[in-house]
């Protein structure tokens, strides 16, 4: 009896060394696994491309970026000082984040203007490593602030305020899938993802472009935007959303996709 005893304890003392054995491998491994990817994904950073000369303000700051919920820094690129890329990234700014993280950002857009805004293109532009030696964007595609509902209202930005875009939402809401497809393709080897505003338009018309550029109100029935729009409907064609990586002849923002350094 003692002795059947005594072998149940060992028995049951066996059982739970072999299981704490196995539970400290399998953490261990998963751990090591973990550790292996982590050095495997590249460290990444984004950016706001300033083109603008130092002296102007710009009418909207782009401010508060996130990557799924967590505050990253907002770097810079292509400043006066910066314009080859001289200046090396912060520590601060840099993040270790999965091949997805792009599509799980957010940043802050604040209206600093004393003029509502009622339209905002911004583009956006990835970078692989090669891309940034180079100093030129691997792929690049378009988000929007503002964009016409079917009923014929849209967002305004006034004085003052500020609203968070999402960069997932605002691709989904051109319902548009090749961007999805084509920004999961280069995610994975991006390094370098630079953001800036394209073109703002005003309520009162008047639009504010990437390089400075503030051209006053024509004082047109419509928007730049609505034009833009119109002359697609008459034509019975819809805008397409330019995302590529070859220059677009026809485009009016063919400038977005040279190679050269001042205007990656």
């Amino acid at each position: 009896m003692l002795r059947s005893k005594h072998t149940l304890i060992l028995s049951l003392l066996t059982a739970a060394l072999i299981a704490a054995l196995t539970a400290f491998y399998s953490a261990n491994t998963s751990s090591a696994q973990e550790q292996r990817e982590q050095r495997a994904r590249p460290r990444r950073t984004i950016s706001e491309m300033r083109y603008y000369p130092k002296t102007v303000i710009p009418p909207v700051k782009i401010h508060g970026l996130k990557v799924k919920g967590k505050d990253v820094e907002l770097s810079t690129m292509f400043e006066e000082g910066n314009k080859r890329l001289e200046k090396p990234v912060r520590e601060e700014a840099q993040f270790d984040e999965d091949d997805d993280f792009l599509e799980h950002a957010t940043f802050e857009v604040s209206n600093r203007s004393d003029k509502p805004v009622e339209f905002i293109e911004f583009a956006v532009k990835l970078y692989t490593e090669e891309g940034v030696k180079k100093r030129s964007f691997d792929y690049a595609f378009f988000i929007y602030y503002g964009m016409l509902r079917p009923d014929g209202t849209r967002d305004i930005l006034n004085p003052g305020d500020t609203v968070t875009v999402s960069i997932s939402d605002a691709m989904a809401a051109q319902n548009y899938q090749p961007l999805f497809d084509e920004l999961r393709k280069i995610a994975p080897q991006t390094v370098r993802v630079g953001i800036h505003i394209n073109r703002l338009i005003f309520k009162d018309y008047s639009s504010w472009d990437f390089d400075g550029t503030f051209t006053p109100s024509k004082k047109s029935k419509e928007s730049p935007y609505e034009k833009r729009q119109s002359r697609f409907k008459k034509a019975g064609k819809q805008p397409k959303q330019v995302a590529t990586t070859k220059p677009a002849k026809t485009s009016p923002y063919s400038f977005l996709f040279s190679a050269s350094p001042t205007a990656c």
